[in-house]
């Protein structure tokens, strides 16, 4: 591990008590393995998110206050009557604008969250290329059971198998 670079360095994994049974269990701590990546899509997703909850609700809303006035107008209603719904419109709307921030607040936590399960699997798969780069052949890498991408790992363990036997078991590190 000491030869791999920064960047996939499985820096997130607890080594001593995490026991046999979760060899690489991840902290809470370390969701962000790649911030630009993870926050990006995870901005993109909410931001697009909003504007179109957004767009909607000021449709919405638009609407909503132009069927007020025709209503007013066509059975007379007091404008007092008028303007409390107005005001009742008002906190509504300051309402959900708050629950549009929460929502946005949680997508980003979500967005971290999904990122981090594609990220995640790539910090050994990135590990393993470097050490077969570096002539390691016959080294086995290994993602845990519910990580995706076992496939990509199970074909690059492969190719790890065919490089020792095709270059000498002595190659084999760890």
């Amino acid at each position: 591990m000491d030869n791999c670079p920064d960047d996939i360095q499985m820096s997130d994994t607890k080594k001593n008590d995490a026991g046999p049974e979760f060899p690489h269990q991840r902290s809470m701590k370390n969701l962000l393995l790649r911030p630009d990546f993870q926050l990006k899509y995870s901005f993109y997703f909410v931001g697009m998110t909003l504007i179109v909850m957004g767009a909607v609700f000021m449709l919405f809303l638009l609407s909503l206050k132009d069927m007020i006035k025709t209503l007013a107008v066509v059975y007379s209603i007091e404008a007092s009557v008028v303007d409390a719904i107005n005001e009742s419109i008002g906190t509504a709307t300051y309402t959900t604008i708050a629950v549009a921030l929460l929502f946005g607040m949680i997508s980003v936590s979500l967005g971290v969250i999904l990122t981090h399960r594609l990220i995640g699997p790539m910090v050994p798969i990135r590990r393993l290329i470097g050490q077969l780069a570096e002539g390691k052949y016959g080294v086995q890498g290994r993602l845990r059971t519910k990580d995706d991408y076992q496939e990509i790992m199970n074909e690059l363990n492969r190719l790890s198998m065919s490089l020792a036997e095709k270059h000498g078991s002595n190659q084999i590190g760890s």
